[in-house]
């Protein structure tokens, strides 16, 4: 049986190479509840993954009003109002910059999980014990016939060009792995 590298799991290895042992070697998983960062960015997520299967299915008709719906299953942010107002603000402003390019895109996949195998890079040999997966928000067909990979983040950092997050996510090597 091959381990799986994931973004997440190299993430983790990186963090604490102990919690990635205890996680994906033993299979032991924590029973503290998700962060409220984590909680927040996982609702979001789900309305994302809602508003582009509606771009998907049947041409972005009620994308928005099924991006909210998905927010609202989540428990967290429904103890909080003021985090569900920042959330749902956050998706009527995606709706509001995106929804036009969308219109001209045409949308492969959402949320689409591969598998494939990792190669050594001087021999091109596959490995015995590792495979690379994941699962990829969104893959689109521009106007131009290119084919686009996107992934959804969200931070309370600075994201502006130039900032460390910014930086960082240059760096990342998750989209690149999916490419």
């Amino acid at each position: 049986m091959k381990h799986l590298l994931t973004s997440s799991r190299i993430k983790l290895r990186r963090t604490c190479p102990r919690a990635d042992f205890y996680k994906y070697e033993l299979g032991l998983v924590s029973t503290a509840p998700e962060s409220g960062a984590t909680a927040f960015g996982t609702a979001i997520h789900a309305g994302l993954e809602s508003w582009w299967r509606s771009w998907q299915t049947v041409d972005g008709y009620g994308a928005l009003e099924g991006a909210l719906s998905a927010l609202g299953s989540s428990e967290p942010l429904q103890a909080d109002p003021y985090v569900y107002a920042r959330a749902t603000a956050m998706l009527l402003a995606y709706d509001a910059r995106w929804s036009r390019w969308a219109a001209g895109v045409t949308v492969l996949g959402v949320e689409v999980p591969f598998a494939t195998e990792l190669r050594r890079p001087l021999t091109g040999q596959a490995a015995r014990t590792w495979a690379v997966a994941g699962k990829i928000d969104l893959i689109v067909r521009l106007t131009d016939g290119r084919v686009a990979l996107a992934d959804h983040k969200t931070t309370s950092a600075d994201a502006r060009s130039g900032s460390d997050y910014s930086r960082r996510l240059t760096l990342d090597p998750q989209v690149s792995t999916y490419f």
